[in-house]
């Protein structure tokens, strides 16, 4: 079910007024966290089994040696990103940045070393997380003032309701993302619909329920395991409190939630678009300002058909030269792209600040493998849309010399700029790992 930008409009609002007024609600939780106004906010739209660095260097881009910096204004978008043509003055294509972290196995997955640029651990493409992903650090930090941190959805070659692959948290433990657009949308947004008679009170009922059993067990345990479910407990009562939240300011939430007749789990495809209408409704309505979309990601889940495409075969068939191969890729990428630059469209349409809200929220796509199916790790792309209103410098392409030459820069360095642009500085991101880390991109940002 292909959703027309009208009728994603309709879904996401129930009314203009409702998406007008989101930054004026924001702004006031943001005042009374004593927080940036207007808040910024981060999309990471990550997909799996790379991103061709030919395809995605645009037309009209010189070609140089590896050695050779370009920094390109005039081009046009090449066709695994043609739904962005619109918005090409708002786009910075980066190229060029290595994150080699010596990952063993096949080649066709970094897990959760594409956003934390440190080697999984044990060192495989299958390890588990080797420290935080720049998401979640950002969520604890400029995201934590939202009732939610952070939200994370994604699809995969699985029927599972919640898997983890690519984020991970400041104790290294994986953060599982939601599979289903409605499992999503009942968790950020089901509070508000909850009655304030007998459906709140039943869940009163619940978490104090809890809050006993948990008082039972604890008194029967000693030590260290009295310390995780102290933790437990904790996360109960936050979950407590998020729900409370959301219930206060459930008139607004329900005019500005997407509708959710309009999910739909028959293919990947739907999915995809039930997760991006989720996740632009939370990040309009002010319930986060961190969210990831995670798009067939994880050595385990990347070998996926997009049959609504019309497509006959699978991401990994394609990477490998088979039907339809890079042609077929672009397609896939473009219709990430396309849903990218709806939510352009939506952004752009609310005022905020000096501008718009999309001036002030950065989205960031990629992917979790690198420079091709089976990666290098050296020219690794990455395509941020947005933030004007946070310094950074669009309607360019950037590619950087290649690792080892003069003025190389690798993917952390990139994540470090992230940060400053978010306002939550940090000039060491991925210093655990094996790339030479330098600190932000200057070049990216206004001077």
């Amino acid at each position: 079910m292909s959703l027309t930008r009208r009728r994603f409009m309709q879904g996401l609002t129930g009314g203009l007024s409702s998406v007008l007024l989101a930054p004026l609600v924001e702004g006031a939780i943001a005042e009374a966290c004593d927080d940036v106004v207007p808040p910024r906010r981060v999309l990471f739209i990550i997909e799996g089994c790379g991103m061709n660095y030919e395809r995605f260097t645009p037309i009209g881009v010189p070609a140089a040696g590896d050695g050779e910096r370009v920094d390109a204004q005039e081009f046009a978008l090449s066709p695994m990103m043609q739904s962005l043509e619109r918005h090409r003055d708002r786009l910075l294509l980066i190229d060029g940045l290595s994150n080699d972290q010596g990952l063993a196995g096949s080649g066709h997955s970094t897990g959760y070393a594409a956003l934390s640029c440190v080697p999984n651990y044990p060192p495989s493409e299958v390890g588990n997380p080797g420290a935080e992903t720049l998401d979640q650090y950002l969520a604890r930090t400029m995201g934590s003032c939202a009732i939610y941190p952070h939200l994370t959805v994604g699809v995969g070659k699985t029927t599972a309701s919640r898997i983890a692959n690519i984020t991970a948290n400041s104790n290294a433990r994986p953060v599982p993302f939601f599979c289903r657009p409605r499992d999503a949308y009942g968790h950020i947004f089901g509070p508000a619909f909850a009655d304030q008679g007998a459906d709140a009170g039943s869940r009163a009922a619940l978490f104090d329920l809890l809050r006993g059993d948990i008082a039972t067990i604890k008194a029967r345990l000693a030590g260290s395991e009295r310390v995780k479910i102290d933790e437990i407990l904790a996360q109960v009562e936050e979950i407590e409190r998020r729900e409370a939240l959301t219930r206060a300011r459930g008139e607004f939430l329900r005019s500005c939630s997407p509708n959710p007749e309009m999910f739909s789990d028959f293919s990947l495809e739907d999915r995809l678009d039930g997760h991006f209408a989720v996740v632009a409704s939370a990040l309009i309505c002010g319930l986060t300002r961190v969210a990831t979309i995670s798009s067939s990601c994880g050595y385990n889940f990347f070998d996926v058909p997009f049959t609504r495409l019309g497509l006959e075969s699978t991401k990994h068939q394609m990477g490998h030269g088979y039907h339809g191969s890079l042609d077929a890729l672009d397609a896939i990428h473009d219709f990430h792209a396309d849903h990218i630059a709806r939510l352009c469209d939506q952004l752009s349409m609310i005022p905020e600040g000096d501008g718009s809200m999309l001036d002030h929220t950065l989205i960031i796509w990629t992917n979790e493998n690198g420079e091709q199916h089976h990666a290098n790790y050296q020219r690794w792309p990455v395509a941020m849309i947005g933030g004007r209103s946070l310094g950074l410098t669009t309607g360019r392409y950037l590619r950087f010399p290649l690792k080892g030459r003069p003025g190389a820069r690798s993917l952390a360095d990139l994540w470090s700029t992230v940060c400053h642009l978010m306002n939550a500085p940090r000039d060491d991101f991925g210093a655990g790992g094996r790339e030479e880390i330098s600190g932000p991109i200057n070049a990216l940002a206004d001077a």
